[in-house]
């Protein structure tokens, strides 16, 4: 930075940075969480008998808590009368796919078009066309 200004005889000492306290308190709640999740998912998966997890269910809470896009979970308290029974699915999430059959033939087509306008622009530029 220095080199860059026309002024030979000015040095920069120290460079401070402006950060508020509710950024901060943000940095440090989103790391609480997910340590807080990691824990959660290394609990949730590790038997009773063992006091180690194993290296598999470490990186798949990794994977989950930290890289994933988080687990969707839906809690319901499932109740039976006598002789009645219970049971829990997953819920399937709403939406479909991003690249849908629009949106992929959109995408040829601009591609498409690109490359002949480059081709086009190369071609005048050549003096081919």
């Amino acid at each position: 930075m220095d080199h860059d200004s026309p002024n030979p005889w000015q040095h920069i000492n120290a460079l401070y940075w402006s950060v508020s306290s509710i950024t901060l308190r943000g940095i440090v709640d989103q790391v609480r969480t997910s340590v807080i999740e990691l824990v959660a998912e290394i609990r949730a998966g590790i038997p009773d008998d063992t006091a180690v997890p194993s290296r598999a269910l470490a990186d798949q809470a990794v994977n989950i808590a930290v890289h994933g896009k988080k687990s969707r979970l839906t809690i319901t308290t499932a109740q039976a009368s006598a002789g009645g029974t219970t049971s829990i699915a997953p819920v399937e999430q709403p939406g479909s796919p991003f690249w849908t059959r629009t949106r992929r033939m959109g995408a040829f087509v601009a591609g498409t078009a690109s490359v002949l306008a480059l081709l086009f622009v190369i071609g005048q530029s050549l003096h081919w066309i």
